[in-house]
């Protein structure tokens, strides 16, 4: 990899004609300029496609592109991954925005660590207009004895090496929730990760996203099933990277039965007791423990 290396900030949208001009702004402002910006219209319903096209028009280092049909996150994040000529891929959200090193700084960690594929920094958690709130993020450090799957500590930004992403089965095309998840285990699999603790990336708590609406209880399901996914492809190839505790799956699964967010503790341990299963009620006091159970499910 060169000293400056080309870089794909990837950006998927659907329907974020409110939201997507401040991230392609903060992806424009960058002070590292040797990069694309390479956005795919999920086929928006709103002005999304003449936000973008006005972009374009303005901007030569904006490449937009929009899918003949609305055809879901997994495909059109597949396919942002799959084309981009960048030799390191950033991911940002439409309704999200970095900071203004974001891009820089995550370069340098790439660079200093040439066998890291996969690098993340922290986050603020923000309101809908984008303002920081007192509220913790979920990027954290992963400690040497877990995995991402153990441990989960992999928030935005995400930043990846082609080269390693080359190395992966690739992401379901089919997927309409948990997309990330999917490729951050994916990732781990084939090269070290690496957590960048800056505060580079404004998380946008948007009512509307799909992991915060009425399908929350449908992206918790498929987490599920791609922890079970990638415990089986780590078995098989005979992996050293810790598996998740069988605590964690029981735990997950009840969840689940229950239709409840990785966040519900309190109707969660309500339900439990009503059910006098005392199994679940001594794991959410383990999980809350140690702070909060969405940080280790």
């Amino acid at each position: 990899m060169n000293v400056f290396p080309f870089v794909s900030i990837l950006i998927a949208n659907y329907n974020r004609e409110n939201f997507l001009p401040k991230a392609i702004e903060s992806a424009l402002n960058q002070t590292y300029t040797n990069l694309e910006i390479v956005i795919v219209d999920d086929f928006s319903t709103d002005r999304s496609w003449e936000i973008l096209t006005a972009f374009a028009q303005k901007y030569p280092q904006i490449r937009i592109e929009q899918n003949k049909s609305n055809l879901g996150v997994g495909y059109t994040k597949k396919k942002l991954l799959d084309e981009a000529k960048g030799e390191i891929l950033f991911i940002l959200d439409s309704d999200d925005a970095i900071a203004k090193q974001a891009v820089s700084k995550s370069v340098e960690i790439h660079l200093k660590n040439p066998e890291v594929g996969l690098v993340y920094t922290d986050q603020f958690m923000c309101n809908v207009a984008l303002q920081p709130l007192k509220q913790e993020s979920i990027s954290r450090k992963i400690p040497k004895h877990e995995s991402h799957l153990s441990f989960h500590g992999i928030g935005h930004l995400v930043s990846i090496k082609k080269s390693a992403y080359n190395k992966i089965p690739g992401l379901n095309p089919n997927l309409k929730v948990a997309v990330d998840q999917d490729l951050y285990y994916q990732m781990e699999e084939v090269a070290p990760i690496q957590f960048l603790n800056e505060k580079l990336y404004f998380y946008r708590q948007n009512m509307a996203s799909i992991s915060l609406n009425q399908n929350k209880h449908r992206a918790w399901n498929q987490k599920i099933e791609l922890i079970e996914q990638a415990i089986e492809r780590r078995m098989k190839a005979g992996s050293a990277l810790k598996l998740p505790s069988s605590r964690m799956l029981y735990l997950s699964k009840w969840y689940s039965r229950h239709k409840l967010g990785p966040g519900n503790i309190l109707i969660a341990t309500r339900i439990a007791t009503q059910e006098f299963n005392f199994k679940v009620l001594a794991y959410i006091a383990e999980y809350h423990l140690r702070r909060s159970i969405f940080r280790y499910l």
